[in-house]
């Protein structure tokens, strides 16, 4: 999550555009349906009319999701998916537009993860010393 703060007092900066603002994963797959009667006289086997379809699924999962733009408060949410691991760096863009008569903003960036376990989320924060390192002036 980004913040954006007027230094001044005045006026507050706001997230004109980010990057990217959504990504998705498409998991797809189909299964069979059928109904009909089965009888079986001794060791012969006899099919009577059967009914049967093929179901296609499509499902879209966010990968990447944006939300902030027109406010001055952005953020990003990033979920693992099988084809979309979180690993590595994840570089996200804000184009910050400052109100008019404003010369600086003061920028602060928060970090967080929450993990999904067997004993249930598990929220992680940078500490405090680290979180210090992140927030900057815009010139």
């Amino acid at each position: 999550m980004v913040d954006f703060r007027p230094e001044d007092g005045g006026a507050r900066p706001v997230a004109f555009d980010l990057e990217p603002r959504a990504e998705t994963e498409e998991q797809t797959g189909a299964f069979t349906l059928g109904i009909g009667p089965d009888f079986k006289f001794s060791s012969v086997n006899v099919t009577l009319a059967k009914a049967e379809t093929t179901i296609n699924l499509r499902r879209v999962f966010p990968v990447i999701t944006a939300d902030g733009i027109g406010e001055s408060t952005a953020r990003w949410i990033f979920a693992s998916r099988p084809a979309h691991p979180l690993v590595g760096s994840q570089i996200v863009y804000a184009i910050v537009q400052l109100p008019p008569g404003a010369e600086t903003s003061k920028v602060s960036l928060f970090l967080n993860a929450e993990m999904t376990t067997g004993f249930g989320p598990i929220k992680g924060l940078l500490p405090k010393d680290e979180a210090c390192d992140l927030s900057w002036t815009l010139k």
